[in-house]
């Protein structure tokens, strides 16, 4: 009986880094030493292709944009967890591994790192590590109205009788993509208090211009209420809108208040607004059109655009943005990532005709490009992601089993329960050419054409074999691959492919390949080619099969300057079965295909042609369902071209698809937040759509059939009842009890009414008790405490007002950390907790003393008798919660002590880079750079002035403008933000010389403004302090001199 084997081959090019922080399958092997190991299996490689490659470039001098740099991005597999000595010895060794709030970054076995190429070596010698991964891809691309009714959308926002409505409200979505235009009106709640227009010439119409917006509530017109629209620009190749211009329509236009009268909408910090302005520029409204006629009458209200659903945002260059921060972010220069949001989250339930599947959700997004999914992976789990989103995709220097770090990294966080969603992608269809399927016979061969257009400029190709041995066959020749390899140039010559992974030439061709085998047992062999004067024609790749047994192969090519379409192509055995592109391929991922809503590309309702499908090379099943791929119209990012803000158009592909179903997550986790991946899995599949185009289902097109959220809601048995929506909680020392018990209080609102509420404490995270919490009256408003954040539950308008509920954690020894959620159910049996998904995330305190006495525990933080003590300041550098303590030093280094939470603190000042020989005198933590860590200003006598940039992993020292913070006989240093444009300034006060006012620029640099804003006071000068003590919204400076006259 002859075996067969699956091999896939891919050729594509591009510069990618990704690597990720994943939890992967348990090992049954120990925790090692940092010594020389010998994997048992030849071919089963410590490194993947990837970092042989770009070691070989290195070699050759061929130095790519990656390959040519002193550091390399890579994700890290060890044996198992690894121990802090092992993970201390691999820093030592030039391994930086990524941190968030002082915490390193990781899923289970794999993290992430940044390490020197000289540092290579201490990874793959060590038997500690597993795996290493390069975080470049040759090639990764991303997965490019009618869809909301299609998917039922608009009628599950609209299931309950009473709200809150489903929208997706407190569901945080985490978009790996391209970054997101954050002024686009569609990302902000219309969510601020309602105020009335003012119909200027009594005509009792809007007039663009003429007309106001009553913008302080006194009923008289001011000139700098005017109230404009601007036309929205919908890019319409397809003919499915008919806008009116010149004639405000309120289901598509915006209204904004033109403030200065120039005609046009101002916005972002280049026109002078700052982060704590709502839109980030001139206030834009949505209209309540209580009469249906698309236009804004006499007595209908507009309500202002207030708060982002942009919870956070990560550059790619590594930077967070939060909250007015995000005024600051570089934004979507591809017009992908806002797309994907668009559909995901965008608009406002206030009758806009082009609205996101879950609009009341939040929205985590991080800006893929030259990031390590290592990075931000982890960064979204940190900050509560209930759904994550993979907007990518590849084909090259996979095995595409479900092996590799992310793919076990995606398996992992599915069983923890947040949402993991990916792409089949856009392999298929009569334009890509891309993949290839053929029997190779045993001790014979198979030639397959690839052919390079001319004339667009291809220098690079690069190629990817897979193919799966029978059991008895994978031992005899793991070592030495049973398919052998050659290609054969335009020009005819031959070049043998032996995969040693050692480069080599043959005439102008320049050849890489690297054969390996992977945990699961696939064989495969990446090669790569590369002819200077260009790389058009038609090669020919043969392979030569040296088994015993037939095997199939599966081919996918590409090249250096197309992406899915065109290109590099197959002329031989083409065939779209098995084009499903990695990550889709991880083991749990929920993988989604698209088809035609409109009849746009292909028949209307048919699965579109360029969607991926077919099974793994192992056989495993991919797809799950399909959901609207072409053409699904969606915000549009400003930054690309010459789009005007807030404009729309069309959005195709498996990328358009995959934020329908990071939608339907949200609505199906808002109406039962107990729903895991698991949960909502089952609910997608069990409530798609059968018809006549899917066919019998489940199959490798369609997966369980299209996308419908109301019947995958009544799977999971919500009957138009959703759960209670818990406000706040907060908690208490109980001041009355000298035992020290904690009171915690919960705000809830629900349509129904709240039946009970529950407290649930551990002193392990494990075992929970579970005490009644009781109904209290006494509050008449929310806490003021909370402990988590829920900015969209302002714009719900509950017929019951909040209820509050209190109960009493019982009393604790000193030192103990102790965990704690909230559970509320309303009369109908629906649930909510806090924090959502309970208890997986939980809230947690450490019990401390909590009367008005004082307790000496200095020694805890006594520091050596080498130096002199001048200052000291507490800031929470690594953001666990923790306030840490920095102390300046005369004569000795500074000394930075770490708050471990339980009472105790460990130095780390030389660890982080701030343990500092000098005549230092104090300290001042700000958060200069608005990236959520606190930075650290030192103040020395007589020496240059220090800023240390808090870069979440150490303390990065450097000049930042104003040529190193000159030196002068400094005393004292405080942060304030003088002229309102979110970015705190610094002034420094000096003895005996002028005091110096540092304006902070917002790129990383400050300017010394001091003469020009008259803060040069010169004299004993001992201290600072803002205050806005007039209340004119401005801060102001008093300044303490010893010996003379202070000044205000």
């Amino acid at each position: 009986m002859l075996t067969k084997i699956t091999i896939t081959l891919f050729l594509s090019i591009t510069c990618f880094m990704a690597g990720q922080p994943i939890s992967v399958e348990p090992a049954t092997t120990h925790d090692s030493p940092l010594t020389t190991h010998q994997s048992p299996v030849t071919n089963h490689r410590k490194t993947n292709s990837g970092l042989a490659y770009l070691k070989g470039a290195r070699a050759s001098g061929r130095l790519s944009k990656i390959a040519g740099t002193d550091s390399i991005d890579v994700s890290i597999r060890f044996v198992r967890e690894p121990s802090e000595s092992i993970l201390s010895e691999l820093e030592d060794r030039g391994v930086g591994f990524y941190r968030m709030d002082g915490e390193i970054l990781h899923v289970g076995r794999i993290y992430g790192a940044r390490i020197s190429w000289a540092a290579l070596p201490a990874l793959e010698e060590s038997e500690a590590v597993e795996r290493i991964e390069s975080c470049w891809h040759p090639k990764v691309v991303s997965p490019l109205d009618v869809s909301g009714p299609e998917i039922q959308a608009d009628q599950v926002w609209n299931l309950s009788a009473r709200p809150p409505a489903l929208t997706g409200q407190g569901v945080r979505i985490a978009m790996f993509d391209t970054g997101v235009d954050v002024f686009h009106p569609t990302f902000w709640r219309a969510d601020g208090e309602p105020v009335h227009w003012m119909d200027k010439n009594d005509n009792a119409r809007f007039d663009n211009g003429v007309d106001g917006v009553d913008t302080d509530g006194d009923g008289v017109f001011d000139l700098d209420e005017v109230l404009r629209f601007w036309d929205t620009e919908i890019v319409d190749h397809h003919y499915q809108f008919s806008p009116i211009p010149g004639v405000f329509e309120a289901d598509l236009d915006w209204l904004y208040n033109d403030r200065n009268r120039n005609g046009r909408r101002d916005f972002g910090p280049e026109a002078g607004f700052t982060g704590s302005d709502p839109t980030f520029g001139e206030p834009m409204y949505g209209i309540v059109d209580g009469n249906g006629n698309n236009a804004l009458d006499p007595g209908e209200k507009l309500i202002p655009l207030h708060t982002c659903k942009i919870v956070a945002s990560l550059e790619n260059n590594g930077i967070e943005r939060r909250g007015g921060g995000l005024l600051y972010d570089r934004g979507d220069g591809v017009n992908h990532g806002t797309c994907s949001c668009g559909i995901a989250a965008g608009g406002a339930s206030l009758g806009r005709r082009l609205v996101g599947i879950a609009p009341g959700a939040e929205l985590l997004v991080a800006n893929r490009a030259n990031l390590s999914p290592e990075w931000y992976i982890p960064w979204a789990r940190k900050l509560g992601a209930d759904i994550m989103v993979y907007e990518f995709g590849t084909w090259l220097f996979e095995f595409m089993d479900g092996s590799s770090n992310l793919e076990q990294m995606i398996a992992a966080l599915a069983r923890e329960g947040i949402v993991q969603l990916t792409a089949s992608g856009n392999l298929a269809g009569p334009k890509r050419k891309k993949h290839c399927r053929t029997e190779v016979p045993a001790g014979g061969s198979r030639s397959i054409r690839i052919n390079i257009p001319r004339d667009i400029g291809v220098r690079q190709i690069y190629l990817t074999a897979l193919w799966i041995l029978g059991k008895w066959e994978s031992e005899k020749v793991r070592d030495t691959p049973s398919l052998v390899f050659r290609m054969i140039s335009p020009s005819g010559k031959i070049m043998h492919l032996a995969g040693t992974g050692e480069p080599t030439k043959t005439d102008d061709v320049e050849a890489f390949s690297q054969y390996e085998v992977s945990s699961r047992g696939t064989s495969k062999m990446d090669i790569v080619l590369y002819r200077e004067n260009g790389a058009d024609g038609v090669w020919t790749l043969v392979a030569e099969n040296r088994g015993e047994s037939d095997q199939r192969m599966d081919g996918f090519v590409t090249d250096d300057v197309t992406d899915w379409v065109d290109g590099a192509q197959f002329l031989d055995f083409v065939t779209d079965d098995g084009t499903v592109t990695w990550p889709g391929t991880a083991d749990e991922a929920i993988t989604v295909a698209a088809y035609d809503p409109r009849g746009t590309r292909n028949t209307k309702g048919a699965i579109n042609d360029f969607s991926g499908w077919g099974k793994r090379i192992d056989g495993a099943p991919l797809v799950d369902l399909a959901a609207p791929g072409s053409i699904v119209y969606t915000a549009q990012s400003h930054y690309v071209g010459k789009k005007t803000l807030g404009g729309y158009g069309p959005f195709e592909g498996t990328s358009s698809a995959l934020p329908h179903v990071a939608g339907a997550a949200a609505l199906l986790l808002q109406a039962d937040p107990t729903l895991t991946h698991d949960g909502v899995r089952r609910a997608l599949t069990e409530g798609a759509l059968r018809d006549a185009f899917t066919g019998p289902v489940p199959n490798d097109r369609w997966g369980y059939g299209k996308l419908r959220i109301l019947d995958a809601l009544s799977k999971t048995g919500f009957a138009s009842n959703t759960p209670p929506l818990i406000l706040a909680t907060t908690l208490l020392p109980d001041t009355d009890d000298e035992r020290h018990s904690y009171e915690v209080t919960a705000c809830v609102q629900d349509a129904d009414s709240v039946a009970q509420a529950a407290l649930f404490f551990s002193s392990d995270s494990v075992h929970f008790e579970e005490v009644p919490m009781q109904p209290h009256h006494g509050i008449t408003q929310k806490p003021t405490e909370n402990l988590r954040d829920i900015p969209c539950c302002s714009v719900v308008n509950f017929p019951l007002g909040p209820l509050f509920f209190r109960a009493a954690i019982p009393a604790r020894t000193l030192g103990t950390k102790v965990w704690y959620y909230v559970r509320a159910v309303d009369p109908k049996g629906a649930v909510s907790t806090d924090p959502p998904g309970a208890p997986k995330r939980t809230f947690s305190f450490t019990v401390v003393e909590g009367h008005p006495l004082f307790e000496c525990v200095s020694s805890v933080v006594e520091g050596k008798a080498d130096g002199s003590d001048r200052g000291a300041a507490w800031g929470d550098y690594d953001g666990d919660g923790f306030p840490d303590l920095f102390v300046v030093r005369e004569g000795g280094p500074d000394r930075l002590y770490h708050n471990e939470g339980n009472g105790a603190f460990a130095e780390v000042a030389e660890k982080l880079g701030v343990a500092n020989e000098g005549r230092g005198h104090w300290a001042a933590w700000g958060d200069y750079d608005l990236d959520g860590d606190p930075d650290l200003f030192v103040v020395r006598d007589g020496q240059t002035n220090l800023l240390y940039r808090n870069d979440g992993t150490r303390f990065v020292a450097g000049s930042w403008g104003c040529e190193g913070f000159p030196w002068r006989r400094g005393r004292m240093a405080v942060w304030g933000d003088y002229d309102g444009d979110g970015f705190p300034d610094l002034y420094v006060v000096n003895t005996g010389q002028t005091n110096s006012l540092y304006r902070n620029l917002g790129d990383g640099h400050f300017e010394d403004v001091s003469s020009a804003s008259g803060t040069d006071d010169r004299g004993r000068g001992t201290a600072a302090a803002w205050c806005d003590f007039d209340l004119d919204g401005d801060l102001d400076l008093y300044v303490v001199n010893d010996g003379g006259p202070n000044v205000l």
